[in-house]
């Protein structure tokens, strides 16, 4: 018997798939979809969420510090990154560039935990870029 956490990662991950390939209803997702779709961090151009916006987000994040944060505490980054972006980096848009030229590059699942801090504190933001 499978445990319950990897039933409900395939569920989610085959609700995903299917709502990829449904047809959109009214509102530009699937019907019943709407949650898995406002939460994805692919883009209509198949582009991870951060890659597809990442001029943007230099630009236009300001609150860095808890998402420092959470990317040390998910191990995304090292104590050392954390520190020399926080304290040595000056200016929001060159701690933004130096979390894509040394966190980012680790592939998808930082993508992933970056996205999901970003929703968390630059939600509106998030919401912005969505739309476009």
């Amino acid at each position: 018997m499978r445990p319950m956490i990897s039933v409900k990662y395939h569920n989610y991950a085959r609700i995903a798939a299917i709502s990829a390939n449904a047809p959109t209803g009214a509102m530009g997702a699937a019907p019943g979809q709407a949650a898995v779709a406002s939460t994805s961090s692919a883009c209509q151009s198949g582009k991870h969420f951060v890659d597809e916006h990442k001029l943007q987000l230099i630009e236009r994040v300001k609150n860095i510090n808890p998402i420092l944060l959470g990317l040390q505490d998910k191990n995304v980054i090292q104590a050392e990154v954390y520190e020399d972006i926080s304290y040595h980096t000056p200016g929001s848009q060159n701690k933004m560039r130096k979390i894509y030229d040394l966190a980012l590059k680790s592939g998808t699942d930082a993508k992933d935990v970056f996205f999901k801090l970003l929703q968390e504190h630059e939600s509106y933001l998030v919401k912005d870029l969505q739309k476009k």
